[in-house]
């Protein structure tokens, strides 16, 4: 399915900011000015730039990240996250659980996917 405008931009930004917060706690790491050139000239714009993104810790099993364009469709918004998709990847090792487009799960099983990752800061 073809996306709507921006939105794959959209989910880089929430992406973006999921690794901010994680680099807030690992780092300490603040918000950091960019300097951005759009069609109504240069502009400064504050972003949460974290020292990693998510290429970066791709294959980190420490981390569970949900934040993935294929997750949900694009043209109905609905959403394509299950349970059993994430609680293989839930463990005592994971230290940050980014779940995006979450509404088929239950309150029970977020809380049953946080309960197998004690050690999550974010």
């Amino acid at each position: 399915a073809s996306c709507p405008p921006r939105w794959l931009y959209a989910l880089q930004r929430l992406s973006e900011g999921n690794y901010a917060m994680l680099g807030m706690v690992e780092h300490g790491e603040g918000p950091h000015y960019v300097h951005m050139t759009g069609t109504d000239g240069p502009w400064w714009r504050m972003r949460w730039l974290p020292k990693d993104d998510w290429s970066a810790r791709a294959a980190d099993p420490s981390i569970v990240d949900t934040v993935h364009a294929l997750l949900q469709d694009p043209s109905t918004g609905s959403n394509r996250l299950r349970k059993a998709d994430v609680v293989a990847a839930c463990s005592p090792q994971v230290c940050a659980l980014f779940l995006h487009c979450a509404s088929g799960l239950t309150p029970a099983d977020i809380l049953s996917l946080v309960r197998a990752c004690p050690k999550l800061a974010v």
